[in-house]
């Protein structure tokens, strides 16, 4: 809203008393606009707050179980994904599909693995990340299921893991 400052020898009682009106007016409003926003990122500050307090260990049980069906798909050299990594219909015929959590794309040797993370309420950036020990414990198991890894990268949600078998020939 505006904000009447000036005057003029025009003025009359009238756009005086109007003058003021608009005025106080504004200055309510704008008191009720501040407390609003200020209440207002209490509360967004307080839902980021229970997200991040929702945050799971990684990896979960839903990570692990991708991996040991990642683990089998590159050790028999079965085909499984589309470029992105997504199931297949015949991967979901054979009843491969993985968990969520996971995305593979075998043609390229390409595990996403994501945190699955909510996003918070002002940025819209995720409520959380995967933190370097994280990353060390997802590589561990992909390590303990006899995968190299030949690259990594982090992406927005997450790791991406270039893997191939790790077993003798």
């Amino acid at each position: 809203m505006t904000v009447i400052y000036s005057t003029s020898e025009h003025d009359t009682a009238e756009i005086t008393e109007l003058r003021q009106a608009i005025n106080d007016s504004d200055n309510t409003f704008s008191k009720l606009e501040r407390a609003h926003r200020l209440e207002q990122r209490e509360r967004m500050d307080r839902y980021d707050a229970l997200l991040a307090a929702g945050r799971p260990s990684f990896p979960t049980p839903g990570h692990l179980e991708a991996f040991d069906q990642v683990a089998a798909l590159v050790h028999e050299d079965t085909s499984y994904g589309d470029h992105l990594g997504c199931p297949t219909d015949a991967d979901i015929l054979a009843g491969r599909a993985l968990p969520k959590s996971v995305h593979f794309a075998a043609a390229s040797g390409r595990v996403n693995v994501y945190a699955g993370a909510p996003r918070k309420a002002r940025r819209g950036d995720h409520a959380w990340q995967f933190t370097d020990a994280d990353i060390d414990a997802l590589r561990a198991e992909l390590r303990q299921r006899s995968l190299k890894i030949l690259s990594q990268w982090i992406h927005e949600d997450g790791v991406a893991f270039i893997v191939a078998s790790n077993r003798p020939a």
